[in-house]
């Protein structure tokens, strides 16, 4: 299932230079996996791409959630927790 691509305008020098957020999610049974990726151009008008994978068993994942690693990265976080959670 493909979430809603999102555009961001974060350079400002250079409006043709979007920022474009989207993610891909599967789920079967208790497994599920996003992958949300990021491409396009920095506040800085620098070319920027990345992706993140999540990968949870929701069984397991109550026994884990104290120990979940964060990404650095604050955008890619904004996109999970908007479309995350929705199948």
């Amino acid at each position: 299932m493909t979430k809603p691509k999102r555009s961001l305008r974060l350079c400002t020098k250079q409006l043709d230079k979007p920022l474009l957020l989207w993610g891909v999610a599967w789920h079967n049974g208790d497994n599920f996996a996003l992958v949300v990726y990021k491409k396009g151009y920095s506040a800085d008008c620098l070319p920027e791409e990345a992706a993140r994978l999540i990968i949870i068993n929701q069984r397991m994942s109550a026994l884990s959630s104290e120990c979940d690693l964060k990404s650095n990265d604050s955008l890619l976080e904004e996109y999970i927790k908007e479309n995350g959670g929705n199948e």
